[in-house]
């Protein structure tokens, strides 16, 4: 059976630091909650270069200069933080 979609119940952005809804963006462009709009993100790549945050259709996602592009999951693996994603991965 299918279910007719809603219209804003396909994709809901979540704050990478806590979990909970995104609504704004910090200083890096990157959709957080209310409480961590003062809070950056720096991480490195598995080379040792640091990952510029960049933003897509399809999503939030790192580049590397070595390396190329990161996914958000490969990205907070190698930096040894909690998964917390986008897309729900």
């Amino acid at each position: 059976m299918r279910y007719r979609k809603v219209y804003g119940q396909s994709q809901e952005i979540q704050c990478p630091f806590c979990g909970n809804q995104a609504t704004t963006k910090n200083s890096q462009q990157l959709p957080v909650c209310t409480k961590h709009t003062g809070k950056e993100i720096n991480l490195k790549c598995v080379c040792g270069g640091w990952l510029d945050i960049k933003e897509s259709k399809h999503g939030t996602f790192f580049i590397c200069m070595d390396c190329g592009p990161i996914s958000w999951k490969k990205a907070w693996e190698t930096n040894d933080l909690p998964i917390r994603s986008f897309e729900d991965l």
